[in-house]
């Protein structure tokens, strides 16, 4: 049994909200007569690990193949968006170059980049490429970031033997506070292995959106990945580059309701504070149930988790939570702790009261202050009163 644990990845845009609705991409460019890439494109005819799955630099198609991905890509990067490529679909030189428009176009915007093989490090008898440690990873980039982060694929597919070098040690990685939406990525047949209830129960309360790229022909992937986010409350974003069947949104909301996400060329939009109400609202709208039901129990019940509808109450204290905050000097509070007490109103709805004790300054202030008149009489106002932020 794998050690499965989750690292978290403080995006740092916001950590709530913003207004305007995510926007989903999803790359795929797979219909009912093709793959994308090509499976010759990707040498799927060659059973040898470190080089079944990987896109053939030598083939005359190769650089085409690249330049199209990164055209889509650039076509779609805009604020508050997730831009997605299937399973397959990467390579380093694909991901360099997408990392590098990003950075350029200074968007909120995050492309996850399909997936790709690679070679960790040789072991010490290493001769002819045989016995390196080969790992399947997907690439997540952010344009404030120079790191690129990965998610690497933990169950091989059958066709994928031989495959890549499996680890006891399963690491998920969460992506918070982008301001339009926190998200974690599973790579395909992870989502159908019998762990998978194990990654997702990890990942529960944590995530508004999970990514899945794909190369899948099975239906069933599809069927699951529904049933999770069904009850789960997760939109799940499911990029397919199998022409088997198309990639879709997938989200709780039952199957007539008109705020289903769709897409149209690719594009979708999901309104995650629209959803966070209806989650408030039970799922009900005269009555009638928005969301699709499971007779799966769980012990949880999935509920908003972006302020202003998240109603965390905090441990220890009462309901309506009440901070005094004392300053020695009119700004110790201001430059202290403001961010700590911005996050309790928001998050806990606290009621912050700020008293500051010293009203008289003889000498200059640091040299550069000389309180008196008007200011001190403001001061002196201020520490009088509650402020509430």
């Amino acid at each position: 049994m794998p050690i499965i644990s989750v690292q978290k990845v403080d995006v740092g845009w916001a950590y709530r909200l913003g207004p305007s609705p995510t926007r989903i991409v999803l790359i795929s460019r797979a219909d009912q007569r093709s793959n994308w890439p090509s499976n010759r494109l990707l040498r799927l005819n060659q059973k040898k690990k470190g080089v079944w799955g990987t896109i053939n630099p030598n083939d005359p198609k190769a650089r085409d193949y690249e330049d199209q991905v990164i055209s889509l890509v650039k076509g779609q990067i805009e604020n508050n968006t997730l831009i997605v490529l299937p399973e397959f679909a990467g390579s380093p030189a694909i991901e360099k170059r997408i990392h590098r428009e990003l950075r350029k176009r200074k968007k909120r915007c995050i492309v996850i980049g399909g997936s790709y093989y690679r070679a960790t490090y040789p072991t010490i008898h290493e001769q002819d490429g045989s016995d390196q440690l080969i790992e399947c990873i997907c690439p997540i980039l952010i344009p404030t970031s120079k790191e690129v982060f990965y998610q690497r694929k933990f169950v091989p597919a059958p066709k994928e033997i031989p495959g890549f070098d499996q680890s006891d040690h399963h690491i998920l990685v969460a992506f918070q506070n982008t301001g339009f939406g926190d998200f974690a990525v599973i790579i395909c047949s992870d989502a159908l292995d019998a762990r998978s209830r194990e990654y997702v129960a990890q990942l529960r309360g944590q995530i508004d959106f999970l990514i899945v790229p794909a190369r899948n022909h099975a239906p069933q992937l599809q069927r699951d990945l529904q049933t999770i986010s069904d009850e789960e409350r997760w939109n799940v974003a499911y990029c397919n580059g199998e022409g088997a069947h198309p990639s879709s949104i997938l989200s709780p909301y039952s199957g007539g309701s008109a705020k289903q996400p769709t897409l149209a060329d690719g594009v979708g939009t999901v309104d995650l504070q629209q959803f966070q109400h209806d989650l408030v609202s039970h799922g009900l709208v005269g009555g009638s149930p928005l969301f699709h039901t499971s007779a799966r129990q769980h012990p949880f019940r999935p509920t908003a988790r972006h302020w202003p509808y998240r109603g965390q109450v905090a441990i220890n204290f009462a309901r309506h939570l009440k901070v005094l905050a004392v300053g020695s000097h009119f700004d110790d509070v201001w430059l202290g702790c403001s961010g700590t007490l911005m996050r309790l109103r928001e998050c806990y709805d606290a009621q912050v009261a700020i008293v500051t004790l010293c009203t008289q300054y003889p000498n200059d202030y640091y040299g550069r202050y000389r309180l008196n008149g008007a200011a001190l009489d403001a001061l002196k106002t201020t520490r009088k009163a509650s402020a509430l932020l």
